[in-house]
C-alpha cells in the first residue's frame, strides 16, 4: 500500500488501477489505495465455477459479482470486470452476464 500511495503522490497522469480477486479482503484493500478503477477477476466458465469456487453455480456466481459491483460503486471506484478462462465458457452465459452487470469495462481474457 505504501509504495502504491507514493506512486500516486508523485503527480503521473497516468490513473492508478488495482487488480483484486473476487474477494472483499481484496476489496479493501484495493479502496485503501484511493485507486479510481478496481479491475476484478473473475472466472467465468464452468470449469472454474466447479473447481476455484468449488462447485459455485451460474445464479450464484452472478450474485456475487452483482454484490462486489455494488460495493466498489458504493464507494465510489470504478469496476473492470476481468472474466478468466472466457474461451471455455458458454457464450450464451457471458452474454447474459455482460447484459446484466454494471461494471464499467470489462476484459475478455484466456487464462
Amino acid at each position: 500500500l505504501k509504495r502504491l500511495n507514493a506512486l500516486r503522490r508523485e503527480g503521473l497522469s497516468s490513473k492508478l488501477v488495482v487488480w483484486s480477486r473476487l474477494r472483499r479482503e481484496d476489496f479493501e484493500l484495493a479502496l485503501k489505495t484511493e485507486a479510481s478503477w478496481v479491475a476484478v477477476s473473475f472466472g467465468i466458465s464452468d470449469i472454474h465455477l466447479k473447481y476455484k469456487f468449488n462447485g459455485l453455480k451460474r445464479e450464484e456466481a452472478l450474485m456475487k459479482v452483482f454484490e462486489a459491483i455494488d460495493y466498489l460503486h458504493s464507494h465510489g471506484v470504478k469496476v473492470s470486470m476481468h472474466l478468466e478462462d472466457s474461451t471455455r465458457a458458454d457464450l450464451n452465459y457471458i452474454v447474459e452476464f455482460l447484459k446484466n452487470v454494471n461494471a464499467e469495462k470489462f476484459r475478455d481474457c484466456d487464462t
